[in-house]
């Protein structure tokens, strides 16, 4: 019956509907007693579609109650460090991430999330490591190759962070957000132009995201493009309010 809810559950989950998951996981919850595997698993269960609701301090609750049943769960770990991370609990995520990995040392998605947790801390330095490694698992992931260039380019590795970017665009060409770092890296070694056609593209297949009509603007500028320029900047303006110091300052807004 247990295995039923969660089978359930799981496809109500999938198809986008996490208040009804989360009823049948909480009806599972009740059957699984004090039989630790179904109670775990349930935990499981009732954490992905608490996180799917940005229920994170819940899911946390589910994931931590998981890893009492079964600390040796790398799984557990790295759902623990997602649901810590959307907290705002970098540094906590960073250590169940590490955890993870202790346990089971060729985990793609561990490797990627400590990236991911660490570039958010400003520590490049370390994520850029940590998304190699998970490439060593995963070289075809658009995502990781993505992530790896953008801390290669707070790092001021330009050339590196351009390669790596185009790699993402090499296995999947519609990537919106590598199609923005290629652009942002293009801008920086002065291909102004490339770069405008890769942040247009972007918009194409991201139009809310102020980052693309940002970047455009920053490239039209260099070239002396400005009303074009001044129109990409009120986009990204319009599309988050809050674009950045460049955004205001082109628009001459209150900083």
């Amino acid at each position: 019956m247990i295995g039923q809810l969660l089978a359930l559950a799981d496809w109500h989950r999938r198809a986008g509907r996490p208040i009804d998951a989360e009823e049948l996981c909480r009806r599972a919850l009740a059957l699984a007693g004090s039989d630790d595997t179904a109670m775990a698993a349930v935990l499981r269960a009732l954490g992905m579609a608490l996180e799917d609701q940005s229920r994170h301090g819940e899911a946390a609750a589910c994931h931590r109650a998981l890893l009492v049943l079964a600390p040796g769960d790398a799984d557990g770990w790295c759902d623990l460090g997602m649901a810590l991370r959307r907290m705002g609990r970098a540094d906590a995520a960073v250590a169940a991430y590490r955890r993870a990995l202790a346990l089971e040392a060729d985990f793609v998605e561990a490797w990627f999330n400590l990236g991911n947790a660490l570039t958010g801390l400003g520590r490049s330095d370390a994520a850029i490591p940590a998304y190699r490694r998970a490439l060593r698992e995963r070289g075809d992931d658009p995502r990781i190759w993505c992530n790896l260039g953008n801390a290669l380019h707070e790092r001021g590795l330009i050339a590196e962070a351009a390669a790596a970017a185009a790699t993402a665009l090499t296995l999947r060409p519609d990537h919106a957000p590598a199609l923005i770092n290629l652009g942002n890296a293009l801008t920086e070694q002065g291909r102004f132009e490339d770069a405008v056609r890769l942040f247009r593209r972007a918009a194409i297949l991201q139009p809310s995201d102020a980052a693309a009509p940002t970047g455009a603007g920053m490239a039209l500028r260099q070239q002396g493009r400005v009303e074009e320029a001044t129109e990409s900047f009120r986009q990204a303006h319009r599309l988050s309010g809050d674009a950045g110091l460049e955004v205001k300052m082109a628009l001459a807004l209150p900083i």
